[in-house]
């Protein structure tokens, strides 16, 4: 038996076509050759991400996991808010009415702390300004643990 299929969910995206989501990475269908699909990282078009995935009837057989950019990974605030976490840092979301959304360090106020992430479609596209803190802890109970990102939204 294989591990990866432990880690991987075939999910469905916003238009119907069926994707992978494996270790917080979306991956999409970009070749088909009988039962044997190429997929690569939903970033591969935009932003040449080289990481892919090969799978046989269903299964995972071969993975690339050499991504070009970072995970996005969502945790609760002690208030049930919603927020990202990066390296280690947590960010909340600033109102924004377009895809690209920015995120303060969440330890803004307390510590006067001006880093942020600039996210696309969930995408870390740019990580700006330098922590004047140490990484916060956050508990595994406050972890989002969501097949569907849009659930987030």
């Amino acid at each position: 038996m294989n591990i990866f299929l432990f880690l991987a969910t075939f999910i469905t995206s916003r238009r119907g076509k069926k994707m992978i989501r494996f270790n917080g990475y979306n991956f999409n269908q970009v070749r088909a050759r009988g039962a044997r699909i190429r997929w690569a990282c939903s970033t591969h078009h935009r932003f040449g991400c080289k990481a892919a995935i090969r799978t046989i009837d269903d299964i995972i057989v071969a993975v690339n996991e050499n991504h070009e950019h970072k995970a996005l990974r969502y945790v609760l605030s002690q208030r049930g808010r919603r927020m990202i976490q990066v390296n280690g840092f947590t960010y909340s979301l600033l109102p924004s009415k377009s895809r690209k959304k920015r995120w303060r360090c969440s330890t803004h106020s307390p510590n006067g702390c001006h880093a942020h992430v600039f996210t696309l479609d969930d995408l870390v596209i740019a990580v700006n300004g330098i922590h004047e803190h140490r990484p916060q802890n956050v508990s595994l109970n406050k972890v989002l643990f969501c097949d569907d990102t849009s659930v987030l939204r």
